[in-house]
C-alpha cells in the first residue's frame, strides 16, 4: 500500500521527519517496508533546449542535435522520430542512470554523442512511445527534471496485514498518525449544489441477496463532460500506484485512496429501466469484464444488473457494456457493502484481483458508503461539470449494530505486564474511535467503530492500547511459572507426541515438518480416496496427503541430492482420505487420521572400533518395536502384508484385530517414482493406537534361583511365520515355568519346509528347577505341536 505524505499531512497535522513517522508506524503494527523520495528521482536530467538538428551523415534514420542544457551545448545523437529545433526535452546527461544503463559520452555512427534525449518510457513515466518526451515551451533551461515535474512528495511503501482493512487507505493511516501524536483527523468537508430533480424519481435500487450485500448507496449526476483529470490528481494518482483514465474514474480511484471506499461510476444513458439490481448470477452464465475477457460465472456469483442484463460483477470488476466513455453524460455512482465472504469466493473462483475486491474481501466500512459517495459526486461535478441530483439513494436492510466490549483493568495490566492509568487507556481509546465509557474503576466499555470488523473481543482493545502507547515502554519481565510436582503414586501423564520426539530424537532421529499440502500425481500413488482442494494456492500443493510417506521420502530424496546420504527422520504427520460415506455431514465424507513415521536411509553410523554397516529391514523393525514398548501398546503381533504395494516386504501392526501400522523396505517402484536410487526403510503407526504416556519402569528383583535353557528345532511349512510358531509353542507350554522363548536359527529344508531353531528359558522363583520339570514342559510342547498343528521336530 502507497501512501503520500503530502497527502497524509492535508488529512493530520503532524509535522515530524519522514523517517521518524515511518519508525512510529512500524512499531505500531503499520510496517513501512520502504520510503520513497522523489526528490531522488532523475539524477542528472535536467531540462534541455534543441537549439539545432541537422540529419547524421552516415545515418537516414538518426539525427544530430546540438541542445543547450543551461551551462553548456552538448552535442547528442538521437534516432526519435519528433525531434525538432525550438523543443524543450528531458536531457540524460554524462552519468545519469537510465533504466539500468549509464549514459556515457560515446561514438554513435562515427559522431560522439554527449548525453541522451529522452522519451517518457525511458524515464518510466506514463505517455506515448512515439518518440521523445516533448515538454512545456515555458520550462525552465538547466533545472533539474524532478523540479520541472514538481517531484517533491515522499511515498511510504506500507505492509498492511490482512487483519487491517481500515488501514488501506490515505484516512485509514492518517487516524493511527493522530492517535500517535494524539491530534485529530481532517475529513475533507464535502459540499455541493443538489438540483431539484430527486435521484429517487429516476432510478432504482433492489437488493434480492442482502446476506451479501447489507447496504448499496448511489447517487446521480448528470451532464458531465468526459475529459482529462487534472495534473494535480494524476500526479497523486501516480504516485501511489494508479494509472489515471478520465476525470470520472480518477474520481472514483482517488476516493478510494483516500477514504478506502471502492466505488464504480456506471454510464447512466447504458443502464436498462434505469434501475440496479443486486442478485446472485444465473446458471451457466458468462460475463465481459472492463478487461475484455468473458468469464463464466457460477450461481452463487454476487452480480450487479439492471432490468436487462448484468453489468458489473459485485465487488470486483465493472462490464465494458456499461462502462465510462467519452460520450458519457449521466454518471451513476455505487457505494456499496458486500459481504467480505461473497468478495473472496469470486475473487478466487475468477482468478480475478482488483484493487476492489482486495479491499470488499477484507471487510470495508459499511458507515462510509455515505461519505465516499457524496465525495465522489462532489469531485466530479468540480471536474466534469454537470448537476447534482436531489438526494443519495440507500437501499440498507440490514442495518450495522456497532459492538460493545468491556475491557478490565486487571486483565490490561496482568497481559501487558504494566499498570497503566485508566484515563490515559480510556483517552487512547477516544484517540481511535472508540468512544469509552467508564463503568467503574476496574472496567471501561468500549464501542467499536464500524471501520474495525477486526476488533472482536477484550484482547483486540488490549493490543490496540499496547501498540499506541509503545511496546518499547513495557520492561521485559519473567513469566511467573506455578509447577505441582505429581505424587509418585499418580505420574503425570504425558503427551504420546511428547513422548515420541524424546524418544526418537534420543536415538539419533531429526525430527522433519512437511506440508499436508502435496501434488495430485504424488497422492495418487499412495490412495485413490484423495481429497482435493477447493481453492489451491498452486498445483504443486492441491491435495492433502493421504499417507505419511510423500514428505518423508520427499526430504530423503533432497537430501540425498544435496550429498547426504545416511539419513534418520521422523514425522507426526495428519493424513486425510474420502470415505464411502454420502452423509450430508462433510466431516463424514472423510477420514483423518494422524501417524507416527519413521524412515533412514545409508549406513548406521558406527563407533570407533566398529565398522558402519547400511541400515536394514531389522532397524525399523526395532525402532516399531521401541516406539510400542515406550507407549505402553501391549498385544500386538506383527503379520505379512503382501498387499501393501509401497514396501516389499511389509509387516502389519496387529492389535485387537486391527491394523495400527506398517514397516518395511520402501518398493523400487516408488523410489523410482522420488528418484531416490539407495535402499530406504521405513516404518508408521497411527498415533491415536499409542496410549499417552511413557512406560513406567518398575523394579524387578533379579532371579534368585538359575534356570535351565533348552533347544528346541521345529520343521514347519515355510508359510508359518516364526512369530506364529513361537505364539503355538507358548500355547501348548500352558507353564509359568516357561519365563522366555526366542529364535536363533532358521534352516532351509526340501518339500517347501524349513527348520526354526527356538531357546527356551525354564525357571522357577521358590526354588532351583530339577531337569525332569523342563523335560516334562518340553514333552507337553511337542506333542501338542504334532497333534494340532502337524509340526514335526527336528532330531
Amino acid at each position: 500500500m502507497k501512501i503520500s505524505l503530502e497527502w497524509l499531512k492535508e488529512l493530520v497535522d503532524v509535522s515530524v521527519p519522514a523517517e521518524e513517522l515511518a519508525h512510529r508506524l512500524t512499531m505500531a503494527g503499520l510496517p513501512v517496508d520502504e520510503i520513497i523520495r522523489e526528490s531522488e528521482r532523475f539524477p542528472k536530467v535536467v531540462v534541455g533546449d534543441v537549439v539545432e538538428r541537422i540529419k547524421h551523415p552516415n545515418a537516414d534514420a538518426l539525427s544530430v542535435c546540438k541542445v543547450n542544457v543551461g551551462a553548456e551545448i552538448l552535442e547528442i545523437v538521437c534516432g526519435a522520430p519528433n525531434v525538432a529545433a525550438g523543443q524543450r526535452v528531458a536531457v540524460a546527461v554524462a552519468g545519469a542512470l537510465i533504466g539500468d544503463i549509464i549514459i556515457a559520452k560515446r561514438k554513435i555512427r562515427g559522431i560522439v554523442s554527449n548525453g541522451m534525449i529522452c522519451s517518457a518510457q525511458e524515464l518510466g513515466l506514463q505517455g506515448g512511445h512515439e518518440g521523445i518526451m516533448v515538454l512545456n515551451t515555458d520550462a525552465t533551461i538547466g533545472q533539474p527534471f524532478r523540479e520541472y515535474l514538481g517531484l517533491t512528495d515522499t511515498i511510504f511503501e506500507i505492509d498492511v496485514t490482512p487483519n487491517r482493512a481500515d488501514a488501506l487507505s490515505h484516512i485509514g493511516v492518517a487516524r493511527d498518525v493522530a492517535a500517535l501524536y494524539e491530534t485529530h483527523v481532517i475529513r475533507p468537508e464535502v459540499k455541493f449544489a443538489e438540483s431539484k430533480v430527486l435521484a429517487s424519481d429516476i432510478a432504482r435500487v433492489e437488493i434480492q441477496n442482502p446476506d451479501s450485500c447489507p447496504r448499496y448507496c448511489a447517487r446521480v449526476v448528470r451532464g458531465v463532460r468526459i475529459g482529462a483529470s487534472p495534473e494535480w490528481m494524476q500526479k497523486r494518482l501516480q504516485r501511489v500506484g494508479i494509472r489515471p483514465v478520465n476525470n470520472v474514474v480518477d474520481v472514483t480511484n482517488y476516493v478510494l485512496m483516500e477514504c478506502g471506499h471502492p466505488l464504480h461510476a456506471f454510464d447512466f444513458g447504458k443502464i436498462g429501466g434505469k434501475k440496479i439490481v443486486v442478485r446472485n448470477a444465473g446458471e451457466d452464465q458468462t460475463f465481459l469484464t472492463l478487461d475484455g475477457k468473458n468469464r463464466g460465472l457460477r450461481t452463487d456469483t454476487l452480480m450487479i444488473c439492471d432490468a436487462e442484463q448484468a453489468v458489473a460483477i459485485a465487488g470486483v470488476m465493472g462490464g465494458q457494456n456499461s462502462e465510462i466513455s467519452e460520450n458519457t453524460a449521466d454518471v451513476f455512482i455505487e457505494s456499496a457493502y458486500f459481504n467480505p465472504s461473497s468478495i473472496r469466493r469470486t475473487s478466487k473462483f475468477l482468478g480475478l484481483s482488483s484493487d476492489s475486491s482486495y479491499r470488499f474481501e477484507r471487510g470495508t466500512d459499511i458507515e462510509n458508503t455515505v461519505y465516499a459517495v457524496n465525495r465522489a459526486a462532489q469531485l466530479i461535478q468540480q471536474l466534469a461539470g454537470g448537476e447534482i441530483l436531489s438526494g443519495f439513494i440507500d437501499a440498507y436492510p440490514k442495518k450495522h449494530e456497532p459492538k460493545r466490549i468491556s475491557v478490565r483493568t486487571q486483565r490490561i495490566g496482568a497481559v501487558l505486564g504494566a499498570t497503566l492509568p485508566l484515563d490515559e487507556m480510556t483517552t487512547i481509546c477516544s484517540r481511535l474511535g472508540f468512544n469509552p465509557a467508564k463503568k467503574s474503576e476496574a472496567e471501561f466499555e468500549v464501542a467499536i467503530p464500524s471501520y474495525r470488523p477486526d476488533m472482536e473481543s477484550e484482547i483486540d482493545v488490549i493490543e490496540e492500547i499496547a501498540r499506541v502507547v509503545g511496546y518499547d515502554r513495557f520492561a521485559p519481565r519473567a513469566p511467573n511459572i506455578s509447577v505441582r510436582l505429581p505424587l509418585r503414586s499418580a505420574p503425570m501423564p504425558e503427551d504420546v507426541r511428547g513422548v515420541l520426539r524424546s524418544l526418537l530424537s534420543a536415538h539419533g532421529y531429526c525430527e522433519i515438518v512437511t506440508s499436508s499440502l502435496i501434488d495430485e500425481r504424488q497422492a495418487n500413488i499412495f490412495s485413490e480416496a484423495i481429497v482435493r482442494v477447493a481453492n489451491p494456492i498452486s498445483s504443486e500443493m492441491s491435495v492433502l496427503r493421504p499417507s505419511p510417506l510423500p514428505g518423508a521420502l520427499a526430504t530423503i530424496a533432497r537430501n540425498i541430492h544435496h550429498g547426504t546420504r545416511d539419513i534418520r527422520i521422523f514425522e507426526i504427520a495428519r493424513t486425510a482420505e474420502r470415505t464411502e460415506s454420502k452423509d450430508s455431514d462433510v466431516e463424514k465424507r472423510f477420514s483423518e487420521k494422524e501417524w507416527i513415521v519413521v524412515a533412514s536411509c545409508g549406513n548406521m553410523l558406527g563407533s570407533w572400533d566398529a565398522k558402519p554397516r547400511s541400515v536394514d529391514f531389522y532397524d525399523v523393525k526395532g525402532e516399531v518395536e521401541r516406539v510400542l514398548y515406550e507407549t505402553r501398546v501391549h498385544k500386538y503381533k506383527f503379520v505379512e502384508d503382501k498387499s501393501n504395494v509401497f514396501c516389499d516386504p511389509s509387516l502389519s501392526v496387529i492389535q485387537s484385530g486391527r491394523a495400527i501400522g506398517a514397516f518395511g523396505a520402501i518398493s523400487r517402484g516408488i523410489l523410482k517414482k522420488f528418484d531416490i536410487d539407495v535402499p530406504v526403510y521405513a516404518g508408521m503407526l497411527e498415533t491415536s493406537a499409542l496410549p499417552s504416556g511413557r512406560a513406567i519402569p518398575h523394579y524387578v528383583a533379579p532371579p534368585r534361583f538359575p534356570g535351565i535353557v533348552r533347544d528346541l528345532a521345529i520343521i514347519a511349512p515355510v508359510e508359518k511365520t516364526g512369530q506364529e510358531i513361537q505364539e503355538a509353542i507358548m500355547k501348548s507350554a500352558s507353564s509359568p515355568l516357561l519365563r522366555g522363548i526366542r529364535i536363533f536359527d532358521v534352516f532351509p529344508l526340501d518339500n517347501g519346509t524349513r527348520s526354526v531353531a527356538f531357546s527356551l528359558e525354564f525357571a522357577a522363583d521358590d526354588r532351583t528347577l530339577r531337569d525332569e520339570e523342563a523335560a516334562d514342559v518340553i514333552t507337553k510342547i511337542i506333542k501338542d505341536l504334532e497333534q494340532r498343528h502337524h509340526f514335526s521336530i527336528r532330531s
